[in-house]
This record gives C-alpha cells, sequence and structure tokens, in this order.
C-alpha cells in the first residue's frame, strides 16, 4: 500500500515486493546450500530474512524511483535504465557493501555461531544486492511506461528528437525537476534546519543522547526457558522445577576438582574443605556431597543457586565462587554449568566488541571517503549512525530489562540482554543507516558537482529528491522489522524492535535534522579530503554522466 501510495502505478509498485521475494529466497537457498559443507545457527534464516527482505524492498525501491522520475521527464527507456544503474545503482553497491562489511566484521567476536549469523545474513544481503542490479533492472526494461503514473504517460518521450535538441530538453527537464525538488515541503523543511542549524543539531544529539541513557544499565546475560511462552512446555518443566526444587534448580553448578596424588583420606579431607566453604559461600542454596572418580584423579561437586539461571544474582555467585573460592585452593579447579558457561561466553563478547567497533567503523569510513572522495563525510556519517546505535541500545534496555510496554510484545518478566545481541544489532544497524546516509548524499554530491559547488542548494535538492523516498523505504522497513515481534523468540524480539527503532530515528531525526544541520554548518568543506588521500584510495564514480553540460567541480583538496 506504501508503494503503490508512491508510485501511483501498480506496476512500478509490484517490482520491489516481487525483486525482494526472489531475491531473499534466492539468498536462502544458497545459504541452505552452504550448509551441507558448514554449521550456520537455527536463528540465522530469521535473522537473514528480517535483514534481507528490509535491504530488497529499500534497494529496489531507490531504483524504481529514480527510474520513474526520469522517464516522466521525458527521457528514453534504455538511457533511463543506464542513468538509473549508473546512479541509485552506484549507491546501492556501496550501501549494500557497507552493510555486508559491517555483518562480517562479527567473526571478530571469535564465537562461531556468532560470525556463522553474521555470515548467513551477509549471503543474503549480497544476493539481493545483485538481485537489484539486474532483475529489478530488467523488470523496469519489462514494465516500459508503465512504471510512470498514469496522469503522466501522456508525455511525450524525447527519443525521435535530434541529438542536440534531445540534450538541451533532456537539461532542461532535468533543471526543472531540481527545481521542483529545491521547493518542495522537505527542501523547505531542509532549509529550515539550515537556516538555525547549531540549535537542531544540539537539540538533535541530545534527544539521542537521552534515549541513549538506559544503555549504561544493560545487563547482558542470556536467555533460558523461563522467558518461553507460558504454553510452551518447556515453560511448563521449567517452572515446575522451580516450584518443586527453588529457582537455582534449572541452573546448578559444578565445581570440577583435578585431584593431587595424595592418599584418599587427604583428598577427602580437601573435598570435604571445599564443599563447606562454597555451603558458606552466599547465594548458594545447596551443595551435594563430592563425587569421586574410580580413579581417584577427579572430583566434581555440585551446588544449587538461590536464584533462577538468567537472575544476574546468579552470575554474581559464579563471580563470587571462582574469585573467593576457588581461587584460593592449591590444587586445580574449574567452575562449569551452562551459567558459567553464559558468563564466559559473556566476558569473551565483551572483550572483543571494541574490535568489532573499531573494525566496521574504519572500513565503513575507508569506503565512504572512497565513494564521496571526502573524509569529513565519512566521519560525519560514523559519528551520527553510533549515536543511531547508541538510542537504539537505549529502548531494547528500556522495553526488555525496565519493561516500558514489554507486555505488549508478550514479554511478562525483566530479561536480561543475550551477549551477543548488542554485537548483532550493531553490525546490522550500522550497515542499514549507511543506506539511507548514501542514497541521501549520492544526490547532494551529485547536485553539488552539477552545480558547480553550490553547497547549500545540493542539499536542499538532495532532500527534496530523496526524503519522500526514503521516507518510505523506512516506513516499510519498520513495518517489515516490526512484524517479527509476533515470533516467540525474546531474542528475535529484540532484535526486531531494536533495528525498527534505529531506522526510524536515522530517517527521521538523523537525516532530517541532523544532515542538513551539519551539512549547512561544514558548507564546502564537507567535500574536504586531504590531498594523499585522495590519490591513494579508489575512485568509485557515484554520478555517472549527468544530463546537464555543467563542468564537475573538483572536491576540496588539502592542497
Amino acid at each position: 500500500m506504501l508503494l503503490l501510495l508512491m508510485f501511483r502505478s501498480v506496476v512500478a509498485a509490484t517490482i520491489p515486493m516481487v525483486a525482494a521475494v526472489f531475491s531473499v529466497g534466492a539468498g536462502l537457498s544458497l545459504v541452505g546450500l552452504i550448509a551441507a559443507t558448514t554449521t550456520f545457527p537455527t536463528t540465522a534464516p530469521t535473522v537473514a530474512t528480517l535483514l534481507g527482505l528490509g535491504v530488497a524492498i529499500d534497494y529496489g525501491l531507490f531504483l524504481v524511483a529514480r527510474h520513474s522520475e526520469q522517464v516522466e521527464d521525458g527521457m528514453g527507456l534504455g538511457d533511463s535504465i543506464g542513468r538509473t544503474a549508473a546512479t541509485s545503482g552506484s549507491a546501492i553497491v556501496v550501501a549494500g557493501g557497507t552493510v555486508v562489511i559491517a555483518i562480517l566484521g562479527l567473526y571478530v567476536s571469535g564465537v562461531p555461531f556468532v560470525g556463522a549469523l553474521g555470515a548467513a545474513s551477509a549471503i543474503v544481503v549480497a544476493v539481493t544486492m545483485l538481485s537489484a542490479l539486474t532483475l529489478v533492472l530488467a523488470l523496469l526494461g519489462l514494465a516500459g511506461l508503465r512504471v510512470k503514473r498514469r496522469s503522466a504517460r501522456t508525455a511525450a518521450p524525447v527519443d525521435d528528437l535530434d541529438p542536440d535538441e534531445r540534450a538541451r530538453q533532456l537539461a532542461a527537464e532535468h533543471e526543472a525537476r531540481a527545481t521542483a525538488h529545491e521547493h518542495s515541503a522537505f527542501a523547505r523543511w531542509g532549509r529550515l534546519v539550515s537556516d538555525r542549524p547549531w540549535p537542531w543539531a544540539i537539540g538533535a544529539v541530545t534527544g539521542l543522547i537521552i534515549l541513549s541513557i538506559p544503555l549504561l544499565s544493560m545487563r547482558l546475560g542470556q536467555l533460558d526457558a523461563g522467558t518461553d511462552p507460558e504454553s510452551d512446555s518447556s515453560r511448563k518443566a521449567y517452572d515446575l522445577i522451580s516450584q518443586g526444587f527453588g529457582p537455582g534448580a534449572n541452573g546448578q553448578l559444578t565445581v570440577v576438582v583435578d585431584l593431587p596424588k595424595q592418599s584418599q583420606n587427604a583428598n577427602q579431607t580437601l573435598l570435604d574443605n571445599l564443599t563447606k566453604q562454597l555451603s558458606n559461600t552466599q547465594g548458594v542454596a545447596a551443595v551435594a556431597p563430592a563425587t569421586v572418580n574410580s580413579a581417584d584423579t577427579m572430583a566434581i561437586i555440585n551446588l544449587q543457586p538461590t536464584s533462577a539461571p538468567e537472575d544476574a544474582k546468579t552470575s554474581a555467585l559464579v563471580d563470587r565462587v571462582r574469585d573467593n573460592v576457588l581461587a584460593g585452593q592449591d590444587e586445580t579447579t574449574y567452575l562449569v554449568g551452562t551459567v558459567a558457561g553464559y558468563a564466559d561466553f559473556t566476558e569473551q563478547i565483551s572483550k572483543r566488541m571494541p574490535w568489532l567497533l573499531a573494525a566496521v567503523v574504519l572500513l565503513a569510513l575507508l569506503l565512504l571517503t572512497a565513494a564521496f572522495r571526502s573524509l569529513v563525510i565519512g566521519l560525519k556519517a560514523a559519528a551520527m549512525n553510533l549515536l543511531s546505535v547508541g538510542a537504539a541500545y537505549g529502548v531494547i534496555v528500556a522495553v526488555f530489562q525496565w519493561q516500558w510496554g514489554s507486555s505488549l510484545i508478550g514479554i511478562d518478566q525483566s530479561v536480561p540482554i543475550p551477549s551477543f545481541v548488542p554485537m548483532l544489532m550493531f553490525a546490522i544497524v550500522f550497515g542499514l543507516s549507511m543506506d539511507y546516509e548514501v542514497f541521501l548524499l549520492s544526490r547532494v554530491h551529485e547536485v553539488y558537482v552539477a552545480t558547480t559547488g553550490d553547497s547549500h542548494r545540493s542539499v536542499a535538492v538532495g532532500i527534496g529528491a530523496t526524503a519522500r523516498v526514503i521516507t518510505t523505504a523506512a516506513a516499510i522497513m519498520v513495518a517489515v522489522f516490526t512484524s517479527f515481534v509476533l515470533s516467540t523468540d525474546p531474542t528475535v524480539k529484540m532484535l526486531a524492535i531494536g533495528m525498527a527503532v534505529a531506522v526510524l530515528i536515522d530517517a527521521t531525526i538523523v537525516r532530517m535534522i541532523l544532515v542538513p544541520a551539519i551539512m549547512s554548518l561544514l558548507g564546502d568543506r564537507a567535500w574536504w579530503i586531504p590531498r594523499w588521500l585522495d590519490k591513494v584510495l579508489p575512485n568509485f564514480e557515484q554520478e555517472g554522466s549527468t544530463p546537464s553540460a555543467a563542468a564537475p567541480a573538483p572536491a576540496l583538496l588539502n592542497r
């Protein structure tokens, strides 16, 4: 419905949806084939579908919107498809490449299943990107003039004109369209923000920081059967065990002791003393007698916490036993069990998170700098995307830990955030945020080059030309993501809400306030790049050939 309202053409509205279904299906099929030689987590298809549908519809929408605009201006079908591929197609390569790089960065975690989640999603995104550059363009060719609004189908084509007249008419149509964009409601909003950039920028950043405040109280952990729906047999069994034997019975811990080579009596005394220390430890409900193997070389002691496995008190007990009890033993000891494994997993993820942040931000910065020949644009995009991710984290904590509205999505208790969710969400959200950044700035840069360096007009025209498309794309993506809230898996709910919030913030606060405000403050400096860096980085042409005769203006260089 949103696509139909935007394009006012059934054919144009259908193309992104058809391409999305086929591309995501093909991507998942490829993941299935690769699964014959490697292992993917059970949630990988869901996460890949969640991301694949969003980007596939977005990419199709951007291509169809650009093509429809050009054919309505009188450009021939062949020329329009080529021009669309050279402009929006190039932006898709940059945006899709950024998403793939960000998701593959999950391998930095050092956790195989987290990396596999990223690999499955990256495969689907790569297929959707390839589909956008092939299938969508082919469908545009098959659709012909039916992508135009019915009211615009009587416009005279320019194919039959002589080359000079054709070029002049296309240039005139291009300038008329740019003028229309410049005076659209969205462009007027952009100028309103640009006229007083400091208050708008400070207000937007302050709002994002406020949304990020709950992040400071994020509690990482792992979900167990206690968060399953009450109708599930796993949840019923979990509740029965808790009621009959205490909440800690669902997450018992085991101390493994490597016994020294000494008499049985000496080892028994050692185990008795250790058992007594464990029994006196805060948070321990019961300790079972030690069990020794037949060779008298190994013993195990099972203990039951007073709290549930996902409770923060149980995680604190793990640290207390390791630091206060086992650390003081002369013999080699280990603490194992589900909760202990979760604690180790969380610690590893936490240590790797800064490396993921650095790797993804640096690679995205290099890609954007190469695409737009501007170091400032890359730095600005990275900073704004980090703010969006922080705000999404804050909302996740507020909903799932503070229980603000959690009952509306089927969560009846406060739950910890699985330790891999922030890492996975950062990679996905950072990549998705770059989508709208690339599509907006590619149009801004295109106008900037065509108008020989008018930075203020290029921002107004860029916002006017892309705001309606980006708003529609964001609304569709938010609808796709929020539909996954119906899943019974709390982890999927977290990812769905986090990604939906991030996209909503990115398409509104970031694109409609921060971008025009910061671009206004930067002016021509927005396109600055050090001369040595300009020579080193590869050059990605973003604009293709322009229909106007204006000479391109070079990006500002540090000479």
